[in-house]
């Protein structure tokens, strides 16, 4: 019985999912999510300041550059961000979509989404420097799809707006202009400050340039990936 009524609510789900698609969402309701989402956020952010989590993440950083030695600050910190955050979000965006709540699931949704684009980002300009982008951005597009396609039982929805193959395209000339920016600060911060920027800009939905999203506006996906950007601004001095 259990199992039947968490199918009709995965079904409820996906029929609000298809109004929202097509609807979207109302400026009040925006506002109303993005409070919400803002008080998520704030506890993922404050844990990393408990002295057992941040005592786990010096483990964890350890234990990454004992398995490979060779790996960049930002590569560890970045798989760090990922770590800490993304199983939470996700956890919670499926017990949304399970009950039913659409807007709750397309807010945690979006937010990791937003903390994987932005880790994304920072992980494809890496490539451009050595030389395995094209392999790296087949990788990240399937496991976005897959997530996605997995979060709504396996039916084939829209997944982004544009083709697949004009994404992979916008994708790999911001990689390059972005790994520019990489050379100049081998931090990642000036890279990622500038994605925030973008992303905020008046002209994003023409430009393209922050287009893992699930719904537009982007508001969800922008404050996740704020949350990743502060997350990994915080962790990156462990990584030394």
């Amino acid at each position: 019985m259990g199992s039947e009524r968490r199918l009709a609510n995965v079904r409820i789900a996906l029929e609000n999912y298809q109004e929202l698609s097509q609807d979207g969402f109302s400026p009040e309701q925006i506002i109303s999510l993005l409070a919400i989402g803002e008080n998520i956020g704030n506890v993922y952010l404050r844990q990393l300041h408990n002295p057992q989590n941040q005592a786990q993440i010096g483990e964890a950083i350890g234990e990454i550059k004992r398995k490979d030695e060779t790996l960049s600050r930002p590569s560890v910190t970045q798989y760090i961000v990922l770590r800490t955050l993304v199983p939470g979000l996700e956890a919670q965006s499926q017990h949304y979509l399970a009950n039913g709540n659409m807007p709750l699931f397309v807010l945690s949704f979006d937010q990791m989404t937003g903390v994987k684009r932005a880790m994304e980002t920072l992980s494809q300009a890496g490539e451009v420097l050595t030389g395995g982008l094209e392999e790296r951005l087949e990788r990240d597009l399937a496991i976005s799809e897959i997530m996605l396609v997995d979060q709504v039982s396996k039916l084939d929805l829209p997944i982004y707006e544009t083709s697949r193959q004009r994404l992979l395209t916008e994708l790999r000339q911001d990689a390059l202009e972005n790994s520019e920016l990489l050379k100049i600060d081998e931090s990642g911060f000036r890279l990622l400050d500038a994605l925030l920027l973008r992303a905020q800009s008046p002209v994003l939905e023409q430009d393209g340039h922050f287009p893992l999203t699930t719904f537009n506006p982007p508001d969800f996906a922008i404050q996740g990936a704020r949350f990743g950007v502060t997350a990994y601004k915080e962790i990156y001095p462990f990584t030394f």
